[in-house]
């Protein structure tokens, strides 16, 4: 009895100190209402059995005492104990399951932490910030002649094809591998037997674009988007902190390989491959060991490029589509535009309609974006 008594207690500060969820703080209030009832029927039943106190001598009033304790032993007592036994012992399930939860939780929350911390040593480049600022650039709607194209639709279909995709400076090859990223993703939605990774080349950043690193941030999307660290990741990181040393390029190639052939197609999207650093050939290397990489995980991968000989040369085996600004693409991201202008062309409709057919017939393939802004300047 004095066990169930302060087992209520420490049910009492679990209640009140510990963090459990609606489910289980129900179910430890129920069990605790039926203990309180175990206790209750207890002190019932010891008032019952209060003549036991009596210390009366004579025969009459020891016979009686006789007769209590046997009908409380056999009977009384053997209940009680079993309904305390119970109670205490189905107290001691849950906390012990609780701690039990709570111990999971604690090394879930470890393996994310270290999953996290691997991730950032393999690379800190991120380009999920870039993507998320070209979505918002573009316009609703653009871009479905490409992603309609049989070029494309073969692309995406089968396994370990390339799709190159030149462009002249300002053709709108960014935007555009924007939004094959973001279909990549809507495509492949919830089947995490498929990678996506995707890099945004800019030469003003080219101390991020030396071979590792762009090895690096692959193996980095990768392995993010595995639900556990992959363990030849793990390997690599535990390696390398004892030995106090970078991941070799060698090293990096064979668990990048490793993990890639962990999922069923990887996609590999790559935009401005032409202001990838070149300086000791290291635009040439990491496009051979794309190539390579394609070869042993049948990887579908996407690059869009300046018409830059050295670099088309790579793929001239490869599905090819030339990236240039569209006349639909140019109405909806001018209809989506114009009305943002100064007033005197937002008011105009007839104003606004010879300025779209004079900017289409002037960009010849170029992104539009440029002329928008241009008007803007000139007059506001």
């Amino acid at each position: 009895m004095r066990s169930l008594a302060i087992i209520l207690e420490d049910v009492e500060i679990l209640l009140s100190e510990q963090e459990i969820t609606e489910i289980q703080g129900k179910n430890i209030r129920n069990i605790a209402d039926d203990c309180q009832r175990v206790l209750e029927s207890v002190k019932t039943t010891l008032n019952s059995y209060s003549s036991l106190e009596s210390r009366g001598t004579d025969t009459r009033t020891i016979a009686k005492r006789v007769w209590k304790r046997l009908t409380w032993e056999p009977n009384d007592i053997r209940d009680l104990r079993i309904q305390i036994t119970s109670h205490v012992t189905l107290l001691h399930s849950f906390v012990e399951g609780y701690t039990r939860a709570n111990v999971t939780k604690l090394v879930i929350r470890q393996d994310q932490l270290q999953h996290q911390e691997i991730l950032d040593w393999l690379t800190p480049i991120d380009y999920a910030a870039q993507q998320s600022n070209f979505k918002r650039q573009r316009q609703a709607g653009t871009g479905l002649w490409l992603l309609n194209s049989p070029e494309y639709q073969q692309w995406v279909m089968t396994k370990g094809k390339t799709l190159f995709c030149p462009g002249l400076p300002g053709a709108g090859k960014t935007i555009l591998t924007s939004i094959v990223v973001d279909s990549l993703f809507e495509t492949f939605r919830g089947d995490s037997s498929v990678a996506i990774c995707y890099f945004f080349y800019d030469y003003r950043r080219k101390e991020e674009q030396r071979l590792d690193d762009n090895m690096l941030s692959i193996l980095k999307q990768l392995a993010q988007n595995l639900p556990v660290i992959h363990q030849g990741v793990r390997d690599l990181y535990n390696q390398c902190i004892e030995k106090r040393t970078r991941p070799s390029t060698d090293e990096v190639r064979k668990t990048l390989c490793s993990v890639a052939n962990s999922y069923s197609r990887t996609f590999v999207v790559i935009d401005a491959l032409d202001e990838c650093q070149h300086v000791d050939g290291c635009r040439a290397k990491f496009i051979s060991e794309l190539l390579n990489l394609q070869t042993t995980a049948e990887m579908n991968m996407m690059a869009t490029s300046r018409l830059i000989p050295e670099i088309t040369e790579r793929f001239s085996e490869s599905i090819c589509m030339e990236i240039r600004a569209r006349p639909e693409d140019i109405n909806i991201y001018l209809d989506g535009s114009l009305p943002y202008l100064p007033g005197f062309v937002s008011d105009s409709p007839s104003l606004q309609s010879e300025i779209k057919q004079s900017i289409i017939e002037c960009v010849d393939g170029m992104y539009v974006e440029h002329f928008i802004y241009t008007i803007n300047i000139n007059y506001i």
